[in-house]
């Protein structure tokens, strides 16, 4: 007995010895084999651990299993989840008593949790709750980009909840277009928070590191024969780990034309064939690609920022915009995207409400080790006067604050170890820092 990838790497390379076996492949077992399983373990758990488990929480238990824990499989994960949901339930029994409890979905719910290190928060019993407040928790992180945030969330409630009309295809194709520094990024990360429970499990590639025309074995494999066959490609190998992976494909536009034709199958049927020849499937992943083609002639056609822009000039500017598409990449190509999301440039009012929330996380951070930061809303202003912000974006307010409020505050606290306040104030064109009580 073996798995797949060690059968391929040990044996598969040797034909004489590969020939001693009969192969038998054993498949992950379809939603009813499983639930069949599930349901003949359920007497032995109940029995074990004096709990209770009602068809209602088996059904969670192979749900959550199915949608959160990726790198495993049926019936392994959901055996495991149940178990220690048994378990959890048992533990809430009061001590000297032997009642039999019920086995509750919060259980499954925290057991989830414990697995996936994805915060209990981020799971959903019902998909369709959890796609309710989507729009609301990327508004909360991205600012500035209503539309764009909208757009997204559109598409992929409708393909997380079951109402897509092709199943077969990612959950979302998108290309993010406009400036450097207006959340296209951000966006990407905050939707991998949302769905996958941390902006960490985002997968991002560089596409500026795939532009010779050898670049896309990197992404999925070497082909046998190959110097490198035994080593997996960067993007099957995400996708095979994490299936339902948010994959950031930045600055797509710089990748060699072998990779977009690599990507319309990926696109139209959900799935790629890597290096050794296995079937990836990409159904359930959601991918974004982010470009600046089109974007400098932004700046030559508004004065106060795609934000202040009016309806015409808007109009223009995305004109502008998919004619440079048009140019660079194939019709096949982007017809296949479900939405080309054209993101505003941020004006200096955004700016600053970017700014204070950058504050608030810093300001959050240190009252957790019981030190008080207290900015005036002035100070920001400041920090955000002089910014190109037609060029810079929310990279130059990272960097005002950086340099006006954080090094300087960083200097102070290092001399003053003990000190539990700080206000930081705005005098003249100046910001001071100032030890409080």
């Amino acid at each position: 007995a073996t798995t797949d990838e060690e059968y391929q790497k040990n044996i598969a390379k040797s034909g004489a010895f590969e020939r001693r076996f009969t192969r038998i492949t054993i498949f992950e077992p379809v939603k009813d084999d499983t639930m069949k399983i599930l349901e003949h373990q359920r007497p032995k758990l109940e029995d074990f651990f004096h709990v209770t488990i009602s068809e209602r929480t088996m059904r969670v238990v192979y749900d959550l299993s199915d949608q959160y824990i990726k790198n495993r499989y049926m019936p392994d994960k959901a055996c495991d989840i149940i178990e220690r949901a048994c378990i959890k339930a048992s533990l809430s029994r009061p001590n000297d008593s032997k009642d039999t409890v019920p086995v509750e979905e919060r259980h499954v719910v925290q057991s989830i949790a414990q697995v996936t290190r994805i915060p209990e928060g981020n799971i959903h019993i019902d998909a369709l709750s959890g796609m309710m407040s989507l729009e609301d928790r990327l508004r909360s992180r991205v600012v500035g980009q209503d539309e764009a945030i909208q757009k997204v969330t559109e598409v992929v409630r409708m393909t997380k909840s079951g109402l897509d009309v092709n199943p077969e295809r990612p959950d979302g194709v998108f290309l993010f277009v406009g400036p450097t520094g207006v959340g296209k990024t951000e966006l990407a990360k905050a939707l991998a928070e949302a769905l996958e429970g941390s902006e960490k499990r985002l997968v991002r590639i560089d596409m500026s590191e795939y532009n010779d025309q050898y670049a896309l074995s990197k992404l999925i494999g070497t082909a046998p024969g190959f110097v490198g066959y035994n080593d997996e490609g960067r993007l099957t190998k995400a996708v095979r780990e994490d299936p339902s992976a948010v994959i950031l494909l930045d600055e797509i536009e710089k990748a060699h034309t072998k990779i977009y034709e690599a990507f319309l199958q990926v696109f139209d049927d959900g799935r790629m064939t890597d290096g050794k020849g296995q079937t990836i499937s990409f159904s359930h992943t959601t991918i974004i690609m982010t470009s600046n083609l089109g974007s400098d002639t932004i700046y030559g056609k508004i004065k106060m920022g795609f934000g202040g822009a009016n309806v015409d000039e808007n109009k223009e500017i995305a004109e502008s915009i998919n004619s440079a598409l048009r140019k660079h990449f194939s019709p096949e190509f982007l017809n296949r995207i479900d939405d080309i999301i054209v993101f505003k440039a941020l004006d200096i009012e955004t700016l600053k409400k970017i700014a204070l929330q950058k504050i608030r996380i810093i300001t959050k951070r240190f009252e957790d080790k019981d030190v008080r930061i207290n900015i005036d809303e002035s100070a920001v202003d400041l920090c955000v006067q002089g910014l190109d912000f037609r060029r810079e974006g929310a990279r130059g307010v990272n960097r005002a604050l950086e340099d006006l409020i954080s090094r300087p505050l960083s200097r102070i606290m290092i001399r003053n170890p003990s000190c539990r306040a700080y206000n930081i104030q705005r005098h003249g064109d100046e910001i001071v820092i100032l030890r409080g009580a």
